[in-house]
């Protein structure tokens, strides 16, 4: 008898999925953004540049969803004008023509520019807490008085408060350096002027009265006449009264100070 054998049963095979074109196109996405300078004003125009990667030609770069200006695309740089915004932290977005990109959160910030608008109080000891007003103080500022550095305790958008340093304070300037390198500044231990003299002559034995009439003058406390030590009866910021010692017939020097060694000069004469 004839044996039949079953035929074998047919197995299909299907191709290899093959990578669709779509994906073979796919492009990286750009590599973490970094922002130079990373600070600018509401107003915008700040000119920045973004260092990263697989920056693609046409590249768009946007700040919390407002498009930059000016784009100069390289495969590691951009560099462009931030556009205008609100105060305080943005986002930084680069866009590739292929749509792929990367966000560099809160990478710029919007600040106002620096500025100082008061001091208190203007003459200080060393050591003494001085408060300075004004806009545009960030965080890492730092402060020098006559070119020496202060120590800052704290800093707030529109106050900043510092330690006196010592030193030379006499008509020491103030100045805020901002970490964005701004810097602003304010006049603090002001010296004393004379401009005028009421009652500039008198008699040898002393005992008169004469003013000083000037700037600063509530800031003395000492005077002398041609060396002699007078006795300053009361001082207004711009006028200082005093008693004349005794003194020999001539032209003497009236010298006033303040306790932080600011002086001024100006003539007494006695007949």
């Amino acid at each position: 008898m004839q044996r039949i054998r079953p035929r074998a049963k047919a197995v299909s095979r299907r191709a290899s999925p093959r990578s669709t074109p779509s994906a073979a196109r796919r492009r990286t996405a750009s590599r973490r953004v970094s922002v130079t300078p990373n600070t600018g004003f509401p107003g915008g125009g700040a000119f920045v540049t973004l260092a990263g990667g697989n920056f693609a030609p046409g590249a768009q770069v946007v700040f919390d969803g407002v498009g930059a200006t000016g784009e100069i695309v390289a495969p590691n740089t951009i560099t462009c004008f931030a556009p205008a915004g609100a105060l305080g932290p943005a986002d930084v977005q680069v866009v590739n023509p292929d749509a792929t990109s990367t966000v560099a959160p809160a990478a710029f910030t919007y600040v106002l520019p620096l500025a100082v608008a008061s001091i208190v109080p203007t003459t200080a000891a060393p050591g003494q807490a001085v408060t300075l007003t004004g806009a545009g103080f960030q965080p890492g500022a730092s402060v020098t008085v006559g070119g020496s550095a202060a120590n800052v305790v704290s800093v707030a958008s529109g106050v900043l408060v510092y330690e006196q340093p010592s030193g030379d304070l006499c008509q020491g300037l103030v100045t805020v350096h901002s970490p964005d390198l701004q810097t602003a500044s304010i006049a603090a231990n002001p010296p004393p002027t004379i401009t005028s003299v009421l009652g500039d002559h008198g008699p040898t034995q002393g005992g008169m009265a004469a003013a000083l009439v000037g700037t600063h003058l509530n800031l003395v406390t000492s005077a002398t006449i041609g060396g002699a030590p007078t006795t300053v009866v009361s001082a207004s910021p711009s006028v200082l009264f005093l008693l004349t010692p005794p003194g020999a017939v001539g032209p003497a020097t009236i010298a006033i100070t303040t306790s932080y060694g600011c002086t001024a000069t100006a003539t007494y004469v006695y007949e």
